[in-house]
């Protein structure tokens, strides 16, 4: 992997990291650590999208307005089998066990149709709840380059966003999460023009001071501000976790470590899998075992990370049989 990627290969690593870790602590919504890390992680993985997305249009010398949106190398057909095809399918897998088992879940499910149904078009009341990501980076992805293509100007898109994101929470309500697809196009957009720009490259020498400074920051912001505005993630809040995680890629960077490497290339495996993991984990271990959270937590966080780990790796070496395809299907692979 060249040198120059690694510190967003880092970011994406972290973030998944983040994300894992978060999960671990769900059923104590409210504990310090999941606040902090719900105050920028989704953030900053729709920068990191933005900024790989100008990164490949840049790789292949392309303008945004040259994307092709129709074809099998299209970005509809691209995107619907990356994001869409593991949403639709996964969920409709799980949708039938999970309705079997609501006596156990924190959000029961009735069996039905319009059930069924809901938790496709309603993206936060899928029966996994952080599977709301992908239908919402799709529409991102779609919005983002009918405007670049047919619009242009993208900085001018930074006002209304970011006026709607200071303005209004996000609602968990909205058909197709339109709501969360305005607010998140804008953090998308910051890491478009992020890329494009090169705006990143000003952080580099000062990366080490920026990592302190936006990690007590990030702090300081959790004990000023109250529970509900904090954990609705104002721009600036996210900003800050944004530039910490940047300046933390920088410094992996910069010093050449590698303790972290080996998982580069697995975030999005281990995103989709890691719930299954974790469901399974609080099942067993708090519920019929009554362990208390902190060790159930950790003992979390190791599977979930190791364990999807474990199935990237066996999708991406030997040869593909029938079933070995219709994982790589499933994962968006």
């Amino acid at each position: 992997m060249p040198t120059k990627t690694i510190f967003i290969s880092c970011m994406q690593t972290i973030g998944i990291l983040l994300v894992v870790l978060g999960h671990s602590f769900y059923l104590h919504g409210d504990h310090p650590l999941c606040m902090w890390i719900y105050s920028f992680h989704m953030p900053l993985f729709f920068f990191i999208s933005g900024f790989l997305f100008a990164q490949s249009l840049l790789k292949r010398g392309m303008e945004i307005q040259e994307v092709s949106f129709w074809g099998r190398h299209g970005l509809f057909f691209s995107k619907f089998r990356r994001l869409l095809v593991p949403y639709l399918l996964i969920s409709s897998l799980v949708y039938l066990p999970n309705v079997m088992l609501s006596f156990m879940a924190v959000r029961p499910v009735e069996l039905s149709w319009s059930s069924y149904f809901s938790m496709l078009l309603y993206p936060y009341s899928n029966v996994i709840g952080s599977f709301w990501f992908l239908p919402t980076l799709y529409l991102v992805f779609v919005l983002f380059v009918c405007y670049g293509k047919y619009v242009g100007r993208n900085l001018l898109l930074f006002v209304p966003l970011l006026v709607w994101h200071l303005c209004s929470g996000i609602s968990k309500e909205t058909l197709l999460n339109l709501d969360g697809v305005c607010i998140y196009t804008l953090y998308f957009l910051i890491g478009y023009e992020t890329r494009r720009r090169r705006w990143h490259e000003f952080l580099l020498p000062h990366c080490e001071l920026t990592m302190v400074i936006t990690f007590v920051l990030s702090w300081l912001l959790y004990a000023l501000t109250d529970y509900y505005s904090y954990i609705y993630m104002n721009v600036f809040t996210s900003i800050n976790g944004i530039l910490l995680c940047l300046a933390v890629g920088f410094v992996y960077q910069k010093h050449q470590f590698h303790f972290l490497d080996h998982l580069f290339g697995s975030s999005y495996c281990i995103y989709i899998y890691s719930w299954f993991v974790q469901a399974l984990l609080f099942q067993v271990f708090m519920r019929c075992f009554s362990l208390p959270l902190l060790p159930v937590a950790l003992f979390s966080v190791v599977l979930g990370i190791y364990l999807p780990w474990c199935l990237y790796k066996w999708l991406h070496q030997g040869n593909k049989g029938l079933f070995k395809r219709f994982i790589s299907l499933m994962s968006g692979d």
